[in-house]
């Protein structure tokens, strides 16, 4: 039987206005899959760049010439913050 890889992952935030033992999301039984709140990558790195104050509205241009923002599709997960 193969080994299927897990959809969860745990990243941990201190400073910027983070809320000091907020846990958001949930993994089922075995940690293999999400359960509440789900979170994507975009929406890491938006949360990441919202607490450097960045804009994440600013238009970049990538080395192909495709426009995009810093946030790229992601929302901030405004929960996090104090």
């Amino acid at each position: 039987m193969a080994r299927v890889s897990p959809g969860v992952f745990t990243w941990w935030l201190a400073g910027a206005g983070m809320k000091g033992g907020y846990v958001h999301g949930k993994s089922d039984e075995i940690g293999e899959r999400v359960a509440e709140n789900p979170v994507t990558m975009q929406d890491c790195n938006a949360t990441i760049a919202q607490a450097m104050g960045i804009d994440l509205q600013h238009i970049e241009h990538s080395p192909s010439g495709r426009p995009f923002t810093v946030a790229d599709k992601g929302n901030p997960v405004m929960e996090v913050f104090a």
